[in-house]
């Protein structure tokens, strides 16, 4: 409670390490940490800003920077009341300003799917509404990644892939979003930047996507600028 109700709490210059023995990952060492934490008040909410920016160690990649943007009710009393799902409407971003390494990164967070190797540059901003994700943004130029959509099927391995991918859940509609996306594939299919939607209706949502809302698929709609049969038919092989 004194942390959020603080106008303004400043950290510069600070070093972290972080050891999580739950996954037994190697100790994560992060250098040059900035941290500002904000409150105001808005029309009926209290809001909170956050502003983090480190430096990992060179092998886990460069210097990254982490927004958010909270708001409680400004009934809410206390922080136990404040971090429960129903009173924080949780809209963050996590940006990385340079290169990461996927492999490092996957030790110390869960990634949606399955990837292997890769570098590049990426940045993800998620949506969170009532303690539940709706939706998720990735913006992505990575090399040498392979990525397994599902445990049973093939990877997809990708000299290149790069884009902006877009997912978001309603409670019997989702929808996908690919912006300017482009990859070549190690066996050399190239797939020149280009953009689709995809928007399909299905069973009621009970937590996340699972294979049983996919076989209780009711109807959809895919719109993009271009669809070559040829590449697709070759990647489903």
């Amino acid at each position: 409670d004194w942390v959020l109700s603080q106008r303004l709490i400043r950290i510069e210059q600070g070093a972290v390490r972080w050891t999580d023995e739950l996954r037994q990952a190697p100790t994560l060492v992060l250098q040059r940490v900035d941290l500002d934490l904000s409150s105001h008040p808005g029309l009926g909410t209290q809001v909170h800003h956050l502003s983090l920016l480190a430096t990992p160690l060179p092998e886990f990649g460069q210097r990254f920077e982490v927004k958010a943007r909270m708001t409680q009710p400004l009934w809410t009393l206390t922080a136990q009341e404040a971090a429960s799902s129903k009173a924080v409407d949780l809209p963050w971003w996590r940006r990385w300003l340079g290169d990461a390494d996927v492999q490092s990164l996957r030790k110390h967070v869960d990634l949606p799917i399955d990837v292997e190797g890769g570098r590049g540059r990426m940045a993800a901003e998620l949506v969170l509404k009532q303690g539940r994700p709706t939706s998720l943004a990735l913006d992505l130029n990575v090399q040498d990644v392979s990525i397994r959509l599902e445990k049973g099927l093939r990877p997809l391995a990708f000299r290149g892939l790069s884009g902006r991918i877009t997912a978001r859940n309603e409670r019997t509609e989702s929808h996908v979003a690919l912006e300017k996306l482009a990859f070549t594939t190690t066996e050399g299919l190239v797939w020149p930047a280009s953009s689709a939607q995809l928007a399909w209706r299905h069973a009621p949502l009970q937590g996340q996507i699972n294979a049983d809302v996919w076989r209780q698929t009711v109807g959809g709609q895919v719109d993009a600028d271009r669809l070559d049969l040829g590449v697709l038919a070759r990647l489903a092989d």
